[in-house]
């Protein structure tokens, strides 16, 4: 008798993404041979809901949760990991699309990797995306090289609190690491990178260099990415307090020092923990302590001008080495 718990399920957060929807679950369900899509809509004005009816209606394996609205794709996604029992899951993202072979290829990393580490050890396997536009016409072959990330930081606890390489719409996880790890503290808004720590702390972060998602870039899509170099970084710092991007990641900012803080009270006894907790603080210190922490903790990012934008932050240390520079 075949057992009734699929191998693997998919979680989808959506929210106006019905534009996507269609050739989105068409690339998941062309794969998935013996698992569940999960699908929650986070109220949205669009089409979304009844193309998400449709499906459910004549593919068994769509399951359409109705439920309370979320507020964010962090907590729709959360939600929907809690709702899983398989022993691997992978979130998907409403706009992308799944290459052919993306589904199988990390199914085998998890397999392999869990019979490696044994299925008693939280494991994360995340694999690379190639960047298109909205109409699916390449943008860049490596996500990457795109951001200039490092996928091996994935790996080191203290680089991964500074900076997360983990992509949520290309990793697959276990069910020990969503043991650990849910529920998903309330008020981060990155599932991904504290599924991430959380692995790294207590398991395995692996990566490999599979492209395993076309990641849509688009004026709408939530995250979005953007090519990271000193062009870049230069306009990035002179720009003034109250311009968008600065706002955004001033708030981004204090998600990541959030998230660590939360890790230290969830796991209070573990060493990495000690770590998280000093990184939580790092808004709250001098420049001259702040730059002491970063270098004995090694809480760095890849590429000297996002370190020296790091370091510089909070903002207020770029406005005084303006002034210096300025002799006022």
């Amino acid at each position: 008798m075949k057992n009734s718990r699929p191998t693997y399920q998919v979680v989808m957060a959506t929210y106006n993404g019905a534009r996507y929807l269609n050739s989105q679950i068409s690339s998941i369900l062309s794969q998935l041979e013996d698992g569940e899509l999960l699908i929650h809509d986070d109220g949205s004005s669009d089409d979304s809901v009844a193309i998400l009816e449709s499906w459910s209606k004549v593919d068994s394996r769509v399951k359409l949760i109705y439920a309370p609205h979320c507020g964010s794709a962090a907590k729709n996604f959360s939600y929907l990991l809690s709702l899983t029992d398989a022993p691997y899951v992978l979130c998907a993202d409403q706009d992308d699309v799944w290459p052919a072979g993306r589904l199988r290829t990390l199914i085998s990393w998890a397999c392999f990797y869990e019979s490696v580490y044994g299925d008693d050890v939280p494991l994360l396997i995340h694999g690379n995306l190639r960047v298109v536009n909205q109409n699916g016409e390449c943008i860049s072959d490596s996500f990457w090289d795109y951001q200039n990330l490092k996928p091996e930081w994935g790996d080191k606890f203290n680089l991964l609190l500074t900076q997360n390489v983990v992509t949520g719409c290309a990793m697959i996880v276990n069910r020990e690491l969503l043991n650990r790890a849910l529920p998903v503290p309330s008020d981060i808004s990155m599932h991904d990178h504290w599924l991430a720590l959380v692995a790294c702390g207590q398991g395995r972060v692996v990566w490999v260099n599979d492209v395993v998602t076309n990641y849509r870039q688009h004026t709408s899509n939530v995250v979005g990415a953007h090519r990271y170099n000193y062009r870049f970084i230069i306009k990035r710092l002179t720009l003034s307090n109250n311009n968008e991007m600065v706002i955004r990641e001033g708030l981004e900012r204090k998600n990541y020092y959030n998230t660590a803080l939360h890790y230290a009270r969830r796991f209070p006894i573990r060493q990495e923990s000690e770590s998280a907790a000093e990184f939580g603080q790092l808004d709250h210190v001098t420049l001259l302590r702040r730059i002491t922490i970063i270098l004995s903790r090694g809480f760095f990012k890849n590429g000297t001008w996002r370190l020296f934008v790091w370091i510089l932050q909070p903002r207020k240390y770029v406005d005084l080495l303006t002034k210096w520079s300025r002799g006022t």
